[in-house]
């Protein structure tokens, strides 16, 4: 009797593992990849995780996004972000610090004291919409655009935060920048420039 390395025609095809992935029924599959900066985006990356959290294969799914060093999207309810900082966890400690990450993830006070007090409006612009010119979260005063640069960088602003577009109330993370978000930019406009 001679032995193939070769499995007969009579064999079922190996089911992939993302065969049970709850995002394969969302019609749109760019809810998972999730692009720019500001309320928007940050809402559909927490409703991608909210999906994540009930889906029965999210740590195969966030274990292989972080092995395979998957760029850009949501997997196993993880964003980009969480899985380069779970990147060098060693293989056997892999399923710890996820499970950790998912649960740093329940509650962000500062995109939620943005979305409840702004509204996007035409071309990306997004308007502050109480009458407050500031709001405290976790004991720290913000301004509306110290508030969005927060959203948008995930960092305490370096000097005045500016509107840097052609509406000068708008708090669109995207369009506000302090310091180092002026300099990044004076930087890239005379690197084009040359």
């Amino acid at each position: 009797m001679t032995s193939s390395h070769y499995a007969p025609d009579t064999l079922a095809p190996a089911r992939s593992w993302t065969a049970s992935a709850l995002c394969r029924s969302i019609a749109d599959p760019d809810a998972f990849f999730p692009t720019g900066n500001g309320a928007t985006v940050q809402q559909q990356t927490n409703d991608a995780k909210q999906l994540c959290a009930s889906c029965p294969i999210r740590m195969t799914c966030a274990t292989t996004a972080i092995r395979e060093n998957y760029q850009y999207g949501i997997w196993g309810g993880l964003d980009e972000r969480q899985r380069r900082s779970l990147a060098r966890v060693p293989k056997a400690d892999l399923p710890a610090a996820i499970r950790t990450a998912w649960k740093r993830r329940t509650y962000d006070h500062h995109f939620d004291a943005y979305a409840s007090r702004t509204v996007q409006i035409d071309d990306g612009h997004v308007m502050w919409t109480v009458k407050n010119t500031s709001v405290t979260v976790l004991g720290r005063n913000w301004t509306p655009r110290q508030l969005a640069l927060w959203v948008g960088q995930g960092r305490e602003p370096h000097g005045p935060v500016k509107t840097h577009c052609s509406r000068p109330d708008c708090v669109a993370a995207e369009h506000v920048g302090d310091a180092v978000v002026r300099m990044l930019r004076a930087r890239q406009i005379k690197e084009v420039a040359a």
